[in-house]
């Protein structure tokens, strides 16, 4: 459990602090920044990259962090480096992994606290350690998700700020061509700011 808001004294607070469950009790560790609203792909099963998101004082950050709280030791480490920030300051955005890589797509969001929801997406190179724009989203989304599934990136849900309306569209990226396009499904009901976690097909009855 990464970052977030807690909440004292009748306020709520930007934290930085990190809860880790090992199948049997908590422990604690530190992001190393203040982030709400931000969003923080999974490189390795002990490696974390937390990416923008609301900070102290209530502003919107560009900075990327590449954190490690427990490690495997059975795997293969990835060498720990200094990311560069985001290209824009950045909150309520989704982000994922590009499949087969290390490579980081950022997309959606807004840049400060009057800003409406954007479409812009961003791709960090693992082998350039630098941020490249790509193709837009067809909707601007805030407080949507990302996911990659197999080869698919998804951008699910979401809502346009200012205006107030939950979406329940979903668009897939193409890697290859580096384009966004409207999904085939959509939500059952419009959803903004949800939790999501990926379960494999096997977790279902009749899925292998």
């Amino acid at each position: 459990i990464l970052g977030g808001m807690v909440n004292k004294e009748d306020s709520h607070q930007v934290t930085d602090t990190a809860r880790v469950y090992d199948g049997s009790d908590w422990s604690s560790c530190k992001l190393g920044t203040k982030r709400a609203f931000f969003c923080a792909v999974k490189l390795q099963e002990s490696l974390i990259v937390n990416l923008g998101g609301l900070g102290r004082d209530q502003n919107v950050l560009r900075t990327v962090s590449l954190r490690k709280c427990k490690g495997r030791h059975y795997l293969p480490t990835i060498k720990v480096r200094d990311i560069p920030d985001i290209p824009s300051p950045i909150s309520g955005h989704g982000c994922t992994i590009l499949p087969d890589s290390y490579d980081i797509i950022v997309a959606g969001g807004s840049r400060n606290q009057r800003d409406n929801s954007r479409m812009d997406s961003y791709v960090y190179s693992w082998e350039n350690n630098s941020w490249n724009r790509t193709a837009s989203m067809s909707t601007a989304r805030f407080g949507h998700k990302l996911v990659t599934v197999g080869q698919n990136v998804f951008a699910i849900g979401g809502k346009q700020r200012n205006l107030d309306v939950y979406l329940d569209s979903i668009e897939v990226f193409d890697k290859e061509k580096r384009e966004w396009s409207n999904f085939s499904h959509s939500l059952k009901k419009p959803r903004a700011h949800f939790g999501l976690a990926l379960i494999p097909r096997s977790g279902f009855p009749g899925c292998n």
